[in-house]
């Protein structure tokens, strides 16, 4: 991630921990979202020729000048997996 002084890119991260798609329960893609204060401000769909991430370019102030914490979230868990977010980083773990 690396920052200017107006915008920002931040990379979003999906990995998976399911012994290499042992179960072929994994999705085709998924849907990465970047959120503001619970509010979905950006979405990419991303599969394995993206190599699970994402690269968004995001306003870093407000328009009060604040810089902005933006969270990641998923669209979409599979049903076979349980979703945890750490910072830009999405690990699903097969279950």
């Amino acid at each position: 991630m690396y920052n200017n002084k107006y915008k920002m890119e931040m990379e979003v991260i999906n990995t998976w921990d399911d012994n290499n798609n042992e179960a072929s329960k994994r999705p085709k893609s998924v849907t990465l979202q970047v959120k503001l204060d619970g509010k979905v401000v950006r979405e990419a769909k991303v599969s394995k020729k993206d190599e699970w991430r994402h690269v968004f370019e995001l306003p870093k102030y407000d328009e009060l000048g604040n810089e902005i914490e933006y969270t990641v979230d998923i669209k979409e868990t599979e049903k076979y997996y349980k979703k945890r977010i750490e910072e830009a980083t999405i690990i699903n773990t097969y279950i």
